[in-house]
């Protein structure tokens, strides 16, 4: 009797913990200073949250703002962009640096991409590199630390086009303009190879969903174009961690509602096609690690306009929260949703009810779960000092150092007359991997070949790196 009575108790115990789980919010509700328009969201490998948006509160311009785990704060300065910024989109570099890209007024209204050094925002290349005007764009970055950037050419006849940065120039990835026909909406995903994907409104077939993807060689087409019913609004893609390709968008000719597929042997609607109660915008999915897929968007029956979110539950989906699922009391604009790496969902959108500020929330048990992770979730099997990114460099390069067991660790920069010019590490570090950004700042270095060097108990080594003025 006291076995059931327990294990009745335990039930009931965990029953509570899963039906508590409510959105909160991630900081202040409307956070930025003033309107946000396309803000988008990416969380790094250590669960910070990093948003970009249009600020209007600055001209228009781009700004990037961060959760340090108490409050949200500028990074380095709001309204950074040299013009507007349209169709602003974010992605985390493998050193953690912030990168983003948006079509820009100062430049033609054509491509730039702005990366975060650690102490300003610095052109990524060329600002305005895309040939002509360059509409819906979005940003990946592979393994390599290569950033890819797709989106709607029109200099290529509204076609699409994706570009990556080489380390020294944008290049095209095979042929500029490489769809049959106009394109709308583009949204850029890579794979676990780095190849990169593209899901676009496929005005050649009939405004209906079509991926595309490079194999190295060429863009093919995944599956047939035109997989979607019906025509379509408002695509998302998300790729994860074991090649599997999902897709959802808005369906419909009229009233357009969710419809997610997912791509095996062919393309197969994940749960029942249009699903969602009401017409949805702003359409965003993305996979957790343990392979659930999540989405969310913003939905309107005439009356009421507010965010929701759901779960695919392996048989249907099912809404996150209350029973209507919704995280906003008025309209959510511009919604996203993003897994943290500690699995957590986190929405962001542009706030309606917050004079369309810009508000982030979490579905978890507790307000103030924490979004972070430890920085080292596993230690590294050896002591290692990688090449610095970019190199050659200026202003500034990330340098990223793995420590294997504790040690005192001393990382110093030195000239080639072997005099020491900066400490970039004294003091006890415990496993794990580490960034360090080292910038040229107000120090006078001039150009030429500098060494970096790392000790750590036994493990020496020594890197090259070139400063170019």
């Amino acid at each position: 009797m006291k076995k059931f009575q327990w294990c009745f108790l335990l039930i009931l115990v965990f029953t509570v913990t899963i039906s508590s789980q409510s959105w909160w919010d991630v900081g202040s509700a409307g956070f930025s200073s003033g309107g946000a328009v396309y803000p988008a969201m990416v969380i790094d490998s250590i669960g910070t949250p990093y948003i970009v948006f249009k600020d209007l509160v600055h001209s228009g311009k781009a700004t990037v703002m961060k959760y340090n785990g108490t409050m949200w704060e500028i990074v380095g300065a709001a309204g950074f962009s040299a013009g507007e910024a349209e169709f602003t989109s974010i992605a985390v570099g493998r050193f953690g640096n912030p990168y983003v890209v948006y079509m820009d007024a100062a430049n033609s209204y054509k491509a730039t991409v702005m990366k975060y050094n650690g102490i300003t925002w610095e052109t990524v290349g060329t600002a305005g590199f895309s040939i002509g005007a360059a509409y819906y764009t979005s940003i990946a970055i592979d393994q390599n630390n290569i950033p890819f950037v797709g989106y709607v050419d029109y200099g290529n006849s509204r076609k699409a086009t994706v570009m990556r940065f080489n380390g020294v120039n944008w290049e095209t990835v095979g042929s500029a303009g490489f769809t049959d026909g106009i394109v709308d909406k583009t949204a850029i995903s890579l794979d676990q190879n780095g190849f990169p994907y593209i899901v676009f409104i496929d005005a050649a077939n009939s405004q209906k969903a079509t991926v595309m993807y490079y194999d190295a060689l060429n863009w093919q087409t995944l599956g047939v174009a035109g997989f979607s019913d019906e025509p379509i609004d408002y695509p998302s893609i998300f790729i994860d961690r074991n090649g599997v390709t999902y897709v959802a968008y808005a369906e419909g000719i009229l009233e357009k509602k969710a419809t997610v597929r997912v791509r095996g042997s062919s393309w197969e609607t994940l749960g029942s096609p249009r699903f969602s109660e009401g017409y949805i915008r702003y359409t965003s999915i993305a996979v957790s690690k343990d392979g659930t897929p999540y989405i969310a968007f913003w939905e309107g029956d005439y009356f009421t306009f507010k965010g929701r979110a759901l779960k695919f539950n392996g048989g249907g989906w099912e809404y996150l929260g209350t029973s209507d699922s919704v995280f906003s009391s008025t309209a959510a604009e511009y919604t996203n949703i993003v897994i943290s790496p500690s699995g957590i969902p986190v929405v962001s959108y542009a706030d309606v009810y917050n004079s369309n500020r810009v508000t982030v929330k979490q579905f978890s048990a507790n307000q103030g779960d924490p979004l972070p992770v430890k920085e080292n979730i596993s230690a590294p099997s050896d002591f290692n000092l990688r090449q610095n990114y970019p190199n050659p460099f200026n202003p500034s390069t990330s340098i990223q150092y793995a420590i294997a067991s504790r040690q005192f660790v001393q990382l110093r920069v030195y000239d080639v007359l072997g005099n020491e010019i900066a400490t970039l590490v004294n003091e006890e570090k415990s496993p794990g991997v580490y960034n360090i950004e080292f910038g040229t700042g107000s120090t006078e270095l001039s150009s030429g070949i500098y060494f970096y060097k790392i000790t750590a108990g036994d493990f020496v080594q020594t890197q090259k790196m070139i400063l170019v003025k």
